[in-house]
């Protein structure tokens, strides 16, 4: 399964996953934020948890520990995936889930 982030003639950043876009975001949502790309991280990995749901059914990712869905945050200006259960608790960075 490919996800593919690319931005168009307008500027605007778009998400597709299977050659279907879905999701966007103007350019301007990031202007002046000096740490832009763990924003936008996020922002792609909630993009790409929402299409996965819509188009194939899936919860992902889903935490190993409580068999729930994870969210996309942004902590210490990094991209993360938390989970709600327990308080809740850092599962680990976006992309570099196990």
């Amino acid at each position: 399964m490919s996800v593919v982030w690319e931005v168009d003639d307008r500027g605007d950043w778009w998400v597709s996953l299977l050659g279907e876009g879905y999701d966007s975001l103007e350019q301007d949502a990031f202007d002046g934020d000096e740490e832009f790309g763990q924003p936008l991280i996020s922002w792609v990995a909630d993009a790409t948890q929402e299409m996965v749901m819509a188009m194939e059914g899936l919860v992902w990712p889903v935490c190993i520990l409580h068999d729930l869905g994870l969210h996309a945050n942004i902590e210490h200006l990094n991209a993360i995936w938390t989970c709600s259960a327990s308080g809740g608790h850092v599962v680990g960075p976006v992309g570099k889930l196990a």
